[in-house]
């Protein structure tokens, strides 16, 4: 490579693709006296170590331990970043706030052991079903949160509709009536604002209208 390839002004590095892996680089360049004339002194260090175990870390910080589905962090990332471009594009997207039906209850009874696994099974049932246009977060103790783009209003019900008869319908191995109440709002390019917050709210209130209405239902 030439030194024009690898050097940059702005912060950050650059990434080199090799075979087996990739390699992240950083340069600087400093004004030096040398042989009695001003010269530009280039320093190109290699930090790969230093780049992979920042993202491990970072990774670390958007996970929830229990589940494995992104926690509210990465909600607030991934609205930024999987649906606001999305919607500025002119398509509409989708939030969904997620509330389990009966689980104080069933770890009440049982303990918060088993009410742990609940959560964990809970969790596998929401991952293998995500996809690149659906995510799905813990975002509480039993509160999720669904993003979603490239579908319809009527595809995004089904897919609620589904995951709540998993839920109901999963051998939890304890005599247990799980399911979940949720809201859905549409993002639209139209809306003045487009804040997370304005949704989540809209949202959130959707489903407690669900909740009072009598629970196991969704609201749109």
């Amino acid at each position: 490579l030439n030194l024009d390839d690898i050097m940059f002004d702005e912060e950050g590095y650059k990434v080199m693709i090799g075979i087996e892996k990739n390699y992240y680089i950083k340069s600087s360049v400093s004004k030096v006296m040398f042989d009695g004339e001003e010269s530009d002194l280039y320093v190109v260090k290699d930090v790969t170590e230093k780049v992979e175990t920042e993202r491990k870390l970072e990774q670390m910080t958007l996970i929830d331990d229990l589940t494995g589905l992104g926690n509210r962090r990465m909600l607030v990332r991934d609205y930024k970043d999987f649906i606001l471009p999305h919607v500025q594009e002119g398509n509409n997207g989708y939030l969904s706030m997620i509330d389990l039906d009966n689980f104080k209850q069933a770890n009440d009874v049982y303990g918060h052991s088993f009410g742990d696994d609940v959560l964990i099974n809970i969790g596998k049932i929401f991952r293998d079903h995500m996809d690149e246009d659906v995510k799905i977060y813990r975002v509480g103790g039993d509160e999720f949160s669904l993003l979603a783009i490239n579908k319809s209003q009527n595809e995004i019900l089904q897919l609620l509709r589904k995951l709540k008869n998993k839920i109901s319908t999963f051998k939890y191995g304890k005599q247990v009536n799980l399911g979940f109440s949720a809201g859905v709002i549409e993002v639209n390019v139209k809306d003045s604002k487009r804040r997370l917050s304005d949704y989540y709210e809209k949202a959130d209130s959707l489903l407690y209208l669900a909740k009072e209405e009598g629970k196991d239902r969704i609201k749109i």
